[in-house]
């Protein structure tokens, strides 16, 4: 306590003394001057001391200030001295007065640089024209204003400290002045092709003079207790605006023609989505402001950048479901895989998002900055002051917090982010569940697929259905191994309790069996409406087809090779059953040929019967189109087995056998000729860019002049498939090309109009 009173006894003895050596002294009341004297005379006599110590010429304190350099020089030169002749306790004191002596001087020293810079002030105001110029000024005010403030106990300096707070108060408005001006001129209105092309996010010149005069005008608006919404609310409303013109200035590509649908949605799975392109330009675009304002902001960095962020990602928010809503109207379910695009990329981006956007909301680190955290974006809003609820003692604050280990820890930008990609994800599960439990199964809904038949195509060749379905289920090789994780995510969020202990790969290839599963209903229930061999032919085809695709290495990746040979099997039987059934419906032909009649009514009505039977069988199965030649060998082989091989007998049985006058009219048939009528079966093709064809052009030579041949086409209206638009990959899978009539007959006046013109050259994998 001694110490401290006679340390503090000096300072107010040299402050005294360079009060009056600047003389300032006639701002001291009387008794004032009393108190100090006193203390003089007590002090002088302990300078004597110290004094005598030193050197017997100097005889007073006044003296050992005038001469306190020269004292310094004889300091030195009796600290060389005791330290030679190793006297320590004389070293020990010689070091203490020197040390009061430097203390003087620095003192004297910082007074006068103190008034010099006061009295120039006033003429340095009138004259400033920079924000530099003015961040210099307002830095010197402050030196000056806690230079007087530090020593108002001495009641010296009165006199200037009005003068002193006035000068920083008019020099702290005059920077927001030049603050909010140079902010308007950064936050400017710029395009993304704007920022790409610049050099520097914000200009290098703009940058460095705000990271000078950030810490300074918060030092000045805590030293005047002014209002923080002047200096954040700059940067917000600024920022923000910035942020938000950029992102609403984002333009997507527009859809306008139909026909446009599927190439441009492929397109954009083709890695040619712009929606893709933007969310890297607007996660660069939060990357590079948060650099910027942690740069001038520092501590309070996290108390206001939530506030410049918020409503511009909601913003890129708007964009997102602005372009979901776009793909929307194309009605077509391969809308989802630009979707999985994008889901899959921001998946991947997510967390650059987050590190872009984050705060920092640990209430450890509230009062770390000139803002209590609590307190930072009510400060956009409210009359909070700078400096307000700051805690001087950090480490009692950290003794009294208690962390909570219970509930969400993430802070609200990072639930942001996550609940967009939700969104994502919750669009690209609805649109999978759509194909899945809707398009597959409601008839109703088949439109969903804009180009699609709505009935068996009258060649029954494979359904545009089966085509474009198993092409759909193609593309999602592409999105393997993220696509196990959302389809697992969605499965076990349909059947909440249970999951059945499934790995995440075995959902995708559950989801692909189901799909194809309820495609298979459909087939059935499309062909048992076509009670002729027209629909048994459609199920052979596309079952043939089916099959084949997931015999391919992509669907392997989908289903896992278990599945796929489960389901190769499934479709074995399944194809085999439609050609039995096939078989079945030639079972009437097969009796008339082993009937064996004997009389000649009965031979007579047999042939008549076969001949037209087989008249209407050739006719039709000529104008099918069968998926590859190995099914076509099939079907021959079946009509073989069931027409030829009996017929043969049954010719040549009755060959010989005269139980007719006008045997050509019975005889229209050699086995020869059958056969060769056989082979001709299930070609149904011409060149898709050539001239349409008569229907009698696919009429064996040997019949076209038989009268009694009359051609039975009243249910076949278009001879046109939509095989001639799959994938080329999907092509390949039959040994021989089909090549396709792309008119009808001239005999038929509306073909059909459902064939799709639009996926073609697309390889699915």
């Amino acid at each position: 306590m001694e110490e401290n009173q006679r340390s503090k006894d000096q300072q107010r003895i040299i402050t005294l003394l360079l009060n009056e050596q600047f003389e300032l002294r006639s701002s001291v009341i009387n008794s004032e001057i009393l108190e100090e004297d006193d203390l003089i005379t007590d002090s002088l006599t302990k300078g004597e001391q110290i004094v005598s110590r030193m050197d017997k010429t100097i005889g007073s304190i006044a003296s050992l200030f005038s001469g306190a350099h020269t004292t310094i020089d004889e300091l030195n030169n009796k600290l060389e001295e005791a330290t030679n002749n190793k006297v320590d306790n004389t070293i020990d004191s010689l070091k203490k007065d020197k040390m009061l002596l430097q203390n003087a001087i620095g003192s004297i020293n910082q007074v006068g640089d103190m008034l010099k810079l006061a009295n120039g002030i006033q003429e340095r105001i009138g004259s400033v024209n920079t924000f530099d110029e003015c961040v210099n000024l307002l830095q010197d005010c402050i030196k000056i204003y806690q230079f007087m403030n530090d020593r108002k106990e001495y009641q010296f300096y009165s006199a200037h400290e009005i003068d002193t707070k006035n000068h920083l108060q008019i020099v702290y408005d005059k920077t927001l002045v030049f603050y909010n001006d140079l902010f308007v001129e950064i936050s400017k209105p710029e395009s993304v092709s704007q920022i790409l092309s610049k050099e520097s996010y914000i200009g290098t010149e703009y940058l460095q003079m705000l990271k000078k005069a950030m810490p300074i005008i918060f030092e000045a608006g805590t030293l005047l207790r002014a209002n923080a919404h002047d200096v954040f609310a700059v940067i917000f409303e600024n920022r923000k605006e910035y942020l938000l013109e950029v992102i609403q200035s984002i333009t997507l590509p527009v859809l306008t023609e139909s026909d446009e649908v599927v190439e441009y949605t492929v397109g954009y799975t083709n890695g040619k989505n712009a929606f893709i392109t933007t969310m890297k330009h607007v996660l660069s675009l939060f990357q590079n402001e948060r650099i910027f304002q942690q740069d001038i902001l520092q501590n309070d960095f996290d108390k206001f950048f939530v506030g410049t962020t918020d409503e511009p990602f909601t913003a890129f928010i708007d964009l997102y479901t602005s372009f979901v809503s776009t793909l929307q109207t194309l009605d077509t379910p391969f809308i989802v895989f630009p979707l999985l695009d994008i889901l899959e990329v921001y998946e991947n981006m997510k967390a650059d998002f987050t590190n872009a956007l984050k705060i920092n909301e640990d209430p450890k680190n509230k009062s770390k900055g000139f803002i209590a955290l609590e307190k930072g974006f009510n400060v956009l809003t409210s009359s909070f002051t700078f400096g307000s609820d700051k805690k001087e003692d950090d480490e009692e604050e950290d003794d009294l917090y208690v962390e909570d280990t219970t509930g969400d820890k993430r802070d609200s930008q990072t639930k942001r982010v996550d609940a967009l990609f939700d969104t994502m994800y919750t669009n690209v599960k609805t649109l999978l569940i759509k194909f899945r439990d809707e398009v597959l199964i409601d008839s109703t809904l088949n439109k969903i697929f804009s180009w699609t038949e709505s009935s068996i195509p009258v060649d029954g060749t494979v359904s545009q259905l089966a085509a474009d379905t198993m092409h759909y289920l193609s593309k999602l090789e592409k999105y393997l191994p993220q696509l196990s994780s959302y389809i697992s995510r969605m499965y076990r969020e349909e059947n909440k309790q249970n999951s059945n202990g499934t790995e995440d790969e075995g959902y995708v290839g559950m989801f692909v069996d189901v799909c194809i599963q309820n495609l298979c209903q459909m087939i059935e229930a499309r062909a048992s409406k076509e009670k002729s061999r027209l629909g048994k032919i459609f199920k052979i085809n596309n079952y043939a087809f089916i099959m084949n695709v997931c015999m391919l290495d992509g669907f392997e990746k989908l289903f896992g090779s278990s599945l796929q040979k489960k389901i190769e099997s499934d479709f074995t039987t399944k194809k085999e059953n439609a050609i039995h059934e096939y078989k079945d419906s030639l079972q009437s032909i097969y009796e008339t040929l082993n009937a064996r009649p004997s009389k000649s009514e009965q031979i007579k009505k047999a042939f008549t019967s076969f001949n037209k039977d087989f008249q209407a069988l050739h006719t039709v199965s000529s104008g099918y189109s069968v998926y590859n030649d190995q099914l076509k060998e099939e079907l021959r082989s079946v009509l073989k087995e069931q027409i030829l091989e009996p017929y043969t007998l049954f010719y040549n049985n009755y060959e010989k056998v005269k139980f007719t006058q006008n045997p050509t009219k019975y005889f229209l048939y050699t086995p020869q000729m059958v056969e060769q009528c056989i082979k001709l079966m299930f070609e149904a093709k011409t060149d898709v860019n050539g001239e349409s064809k008569e229907l009698t052009d696919y009429i064996p030579d040997f019949l076209q002049n038989v009268p009694h041949f009359v051609p039975k086409m009243s249910t076949i209206t278009s001879l046109a498939t939509p095989l001639q638009n799959l994938p080329q990959h999907l092509k390949n899978l039959s040994h021989k090309p089909v090549d396709i009539v792309k008119e009808t007959p001239k005999v038929i006046k509306n073909p059909l109009k459902s064939t799709k013109k639009f996926i073609k050259n697309i390889n699915p994998f």
